[in-house]
């Protein structure tokens, strides 16, 4: 018997560590995804501003913020990936993977979009339009996978505390 308690304690205590290191990656999977959505919502926006100023150096200054807000956004997604992987939560990385992908499409509107803005000509009016709403379309694409994710990542957390 007295054998028994130290070790029944050591491996009570082994699964608390576990808990908590499971809960501090999972606190950190929803860190890294809302700065991901905060740095996103930053680009967007610096990017609008660069197609609405009305100087070449406010909208190449835009510009540069929605590329610095960008290369953020890429930045936390790939650790985001390594944390999800850490956690072995499949439904989370496809979750990631499918925001992923509409990003990509986001990127490049956004790179059709900025020269565009900096140049700011009659001719490229009409291409600056079309891509203003496509790009729009998939602004409000990211965003929701983004709160899907952030959701995802909060009912997770929720769950494994109870």
């Amino acid at each position: 018997m007295k054998v028994v308690i130290p070790v029944l304690a050591a491996a009570i205590a082994a699964a608390c560590v576990d808990i908590s290191a499971a809960l501090t990656t999972q606190l950190e999977a929803r860190r890294l995804a809302s700065a991901m959505h905060v740095e996103f919502a930053r680009a967007s926006a610096a990017s609008n501003r660069a197609v609405v100023a009305d100087t070449d150096e406010a909208s190449a200054a835009a510009a540069g913020e929605a590329r610095e807000a960008r290369q953020a956004v890429d930045t936390n997604l790939e650790r985001l990936r390594r944390v999800l992987v850490a956690l072995g939560d499949g439904d989370d990385i496809r979750q990631l993977d499918a925001f992923k992908i509409r990003y990509e499409a986001y990127r490049q509107l956004d790179d059709e979009i900025l020269p565009l803005a900096i140049e700011n000509s009659a001719a490229d009016a009409r291409s600056l339009s079309s891509a203003l709403g496509r790009k729009q379309l998939v602004t409000a694409q990211c965003n929701d996978q983004l709160r899907m994710l952030e959701q995802a990542l909060a009912a997770h957390q929720s769950a494994a505390t109870r």
